[in-house]
């Protein structure tokens, strides 16, 4: 990539403007003959205002100074500083550049400087006249340089920039898309190899034409190769951007609608170019308030201090009024008891504990049973009476947790209750939210509700707790289908151990295996980082080994275990016997099954799936 200041040389220069009098200019022979004046001296002259030509007194000094605005009879000279940047500032290019002037030229210097990746121009008007100045120097400044508007970069100087001899230019065209997305995306990738070279990259998005310099590290940058990040790009010209200050104000502007203020008058100033509110209807963000309106809020608040000033004598005012409330409310809290332990011959007890003696008393005379509702305790020392069942069909189905009392409840219900057929409910309901509730429905009969007893419990994952599962079946070990899935993993489990580690553990119950010719059917589905020949598993049944073996990344594999005897089953691997294995306890007890594996150094292993299936034999 070429130096940043490589292409300073191409910046054009500015104020061409102020030559455009030497065409009109007098020969120097054709002027009075040149005497030195007092810069503090004074010269009259007449300006235009409103139509009326006005005489004033100017200060040769002021005219000197303004002398870039209005042209003087002196060529212009740009002269490059260089770049500013977060190694070098102004300062630091004052003190490190120096100019000669001549007595017949304006100098104006320049400096780059990017902002927001945006090359901008910053320049300067030389006001100390000729001579050699080796340093510039950065003492004094302020009488050494007039500041003028920041620029952009201009399309003419832009076009020059990129027909220089050390100029590459990539000419995307119309995109659609972020010039970074583009690039990078772009086939074939486009080459910013040379260091010697300048590269830029002009397209147009929406409308604007930009133009960017390349100020990134070299290489080959699109599909598959290097990618282009903001830092990499320099903006150096866009259509859409104007210079910072385009034109001076017209002085015939001055204090117009949409001209500049003149400082003369500051209540000017207030009454035509601020957005002053003189209501307090009206609102807006943007808009200030008058003084005005702020001396009607303040008379506003004062009233409403005079409203809610109290003396404490008379109820007249808001304020006394609301004392006396709150003194009301406070003595009511006082007085009022909204239990029934505190007691108390001065307080009153609320309607709510009223209330709750009338449930304790109607709950009390029907203790018995008959109707019971509520909890109760009971003495089990000496005889005590069974709490009666709930009426016939006094239960449905639909009704939830916290529709039910709390403790333990029973009824006979129904089918057409929404319950499994007839039979019995008991209800244990212990916290007021229904998550730990239970129901078990006992059958009436093999015909009237089956052989098994059913439960369902209440769900506090939803509804907060008030909601039920749905009913399950509590079935005998006999009663569970032959062909069924004993275990299953569908969570990832991983492991980085050198030794065998296990991931996946099922303990199988006693007589699983119930008689010869009944299988377990495992299915493993695994995979490791990287290949390799040591990665290996290990399947045991009981604390015996049943395979174990090398693979290089990908495990799907299936082992068969045939019951052939009490104490022997026959292992398949992928269908392919491997032989037969004792198993010394036979299959009367549990048998802990485990997938075991290890991996080496640096490679991850993680079992992804794993399904244990129990078929019955012929």
């Amino acid at each position: 990539m070429a130096d940043t200041k490589q292409y300073l040389v191409y910046v054009k220069k500015i104020n061409e403007t102020l030559n455009k009098w030497s065409a009109n200019a007098k020969k120097t022979e054709e002027l009075p003959e040149m005497v030195k004046a007092n810069p503090e001296a004074l010269l009259i002259a007449s300006e235009l205002e409103s139509g009326i030509w006005t005489s004033k007194k100017i200060e040769i000094k002021k005219i000197i100074e303004e002398a870039s605005d209005f042209g003087q009879n002196n060529n212009v000279r740009e002269v490059i500083l260089g770049v500013i940047d977060k190694n070098q500032d102004l300062n630091y290019l004052l003190d490190t550049n120096g100019i000669t002037v001549s007595k017949n030229e304006i100098v104006i210097l320049t400096a780059l400087a990017t902002v927001d990746s945006t090359l901008i121009q910053h320049q300067y008007l030389w006001k100390l006249g000729k001579g050699a100045f080796n340093p510039i120097g950065s003492s004094n400044i302020n009488d050494k340089l007039i500041a003028l508007q920041p620029r952009f970069i201009s399309e003419l100087t832009a076009n020059e920039l990129t027909s220089s001899p050390g100029a590459v230019v990539y000419d995307l065209g119309a995109i659609n898309t972020s010039i970074l997305e583009t690039i990078n995306n772009i086939t074939p990738a486009k080459k910013f190899t040379d260091q010697e070279k300048i590269y830029y990259i002009r397209c147009e998005i929406n409308g604007v034409n930009l133009l960017y310099n390349f100020i990134g590290i070299n290489g080959n940058y699109g599909s598959g190769e290097l990618q282009m990040i903001i830092d990499d790009l320099v903006l150096i010209y866009s259509s859409a951007n104007t210079d910072l200050f385009s034109f001076k104000q017209d002085k015939n502007q001055k204090n117009q609608p949409n001209g500049y203020v003149g400082l003369e008058s500051d209540t000017k100033i207030a009454a035509v170019y601020l957005n002053i509110i003189n209501n307090l209807t009206q609102g807006g963000a943007a808009a200030m308030l008058s003084a005005e309106m702020g001396k009607q809020l303040g008379l506003q608040l004062d009233a409403i201090r005079s409203i809610l000033f109290s003396d404490n004598i008379n109820l007249d005012t808001i304020q006394e009024i609301v004392d006396v409330l709150e003194n009301v409310q406070t003595y009511i809290d006082n007085v009022l008891v909204n239990d029934l332990t505190t007691g108390g011959v001065t307080k009153a007890l609320t309607a709510e504990m009223g209330k709750q003696l009338k449930n304790l008393l109607d709950n009390k005379a029907n203790q018995d049973g008959t109707g019971a509702m509520g909890t109760w305790g009971i003495d089990i020392t000496g005889s005590a009476k069974n709490l009666k069942p709930f009426a016939v069909d006094s239960w449905k189905s639909s009704s939830l947790p916290m529709d039910f009392a709390d403790g333990v409840s029973c009824s006979f219900v129904s089918r057409k209750e929404g319950f499994p057929h007839f039979g019995s409910v008991v209800n244990v309901k212990t916290i007021a939210a229904g998550g730990g509730s239970l129901q078990l429905y006992v059958p009436y009969s093999s015909q009237l509700g089956g052989d098994n007893l059913k439960v369902r419990f209440g769900n506090y994952g939803v509804n907060n707790g008030n909601s039920w599962t749905a009913w399950k079946t509590l079935a005998n070990l006999s009663d569970i289908p032959d062909n069924r899935v004993l275990a299953q993993l569908y969570t990832n489990v991983s492991t980085t151990d050198t030794v065998f580690t296990t991931l996946f553990s099922y303990t199988m119950p006693a007589n699983t295996l119930a008689k010869d010719g009944d299988f377990l059917k495992i299915t493993v589905n695994a995979i490791a980082s990287l290949n390799n020949s040591d990665t290996s598993m290990e399947l045991s049944l009981g604390g015996v080994v049943m395979h174990q073996f090398l693979n290089n990344s990908i495990f799907v594999y299936t082992y068969t275990i045939i019951r052939n005897s009490s104490t022997t089953v026959a292992v398949f691997f992928n269908n392919s016997p491997l032989g037969t294995l004792a198993l010394p306890n036979g299959f009367s007890i549990n048998h802990l099954l485990n997938i075991n594996f290890k991996t080496m150094p640096g490679t991850t292993l993680t079992l992804r799936y794993v399904l244990v299936e129990k078929k019955a034999g012929a």
